[in-house]
């Protein structure tokens, strides 16, 4: 008997990935000019006439957002802003392009490739460890769907990531309050 479910298509769509990192550097830099302007409230100072953003920034992203986030990140942090901590749902292409340096967290939630059975796995966009998540230590890492609408679709929804909320503050992939 054949088998319904497709085959996940794990080739990596590079051209795609880089489109959107592009895009999230333009993104940055209009996040800039609002930072300074006071559209965007911050805390800041001005130094030499300079304005300076202190604020400590945390990112969370979801499937394609992964590749801008990166972008709008290398944005930020050349202007010496902050980034903390960076929380990664469902990541399209996670094996393209790589974590930023000096995070202080950085968690990848989605299926794990290995260990899932393929139909209850993210179809949409089929998932491989953000390079560098691994090297976090105990700062990161990934975390497997717990979730309880798993499958081709329902794996990669955002609106079925509620359960990373529920995660306690001992556990791997906490997501923190910024204060």
């Amino acid at each position: 008997m054949l088998s319904l479910l497709p085959f996940l298509n794990d080739e990596r769509n590079v051209e795609g990935f880089y489109d959107r990192y592009r895009n999230g550097i333009n993104a940055g830099d209009n996040m800039l000019k609002q930072f300074k302007s006071g559209n965007i409230h911050c805390r800041k100072i001005t130094i030499g006439g300079e304005v300076k953003i202190i604020d400590t920034l945390d990112v969370v992203c979801h499937s394609m957002g992964y590749a801008y986030s990166l972008g709008m990140i290398n944005t930020l942090q050349k202007a010496d802003i902050h980034i903390g901590r960076f929380y990664i749902i469902a990541p399209e292409n996670g094996c393209t392009g790589s974590l930023p340096q000096g995070l202080e967290e950085a968690w990848q939630y989605g299926s794990f490739e290995t260990l899932e059975p393929i139909r209850e796995q993210d179809g949409v966009a089929p998932q491989c460890p953000v390079v560098g998540i691994l090297a976090m230590g105990a700062n990161g890492g990934r975390i497997q769907n717990s979730g309880t609408k798993k499958g081709w679709i329902d794996s990669h929804l955002v609106t079925n990531y509620s359960w990373i909320f529920n995660i306690n503050s001992l556990q791997n992939g906490y997501v923190k309050k910024r204060l």
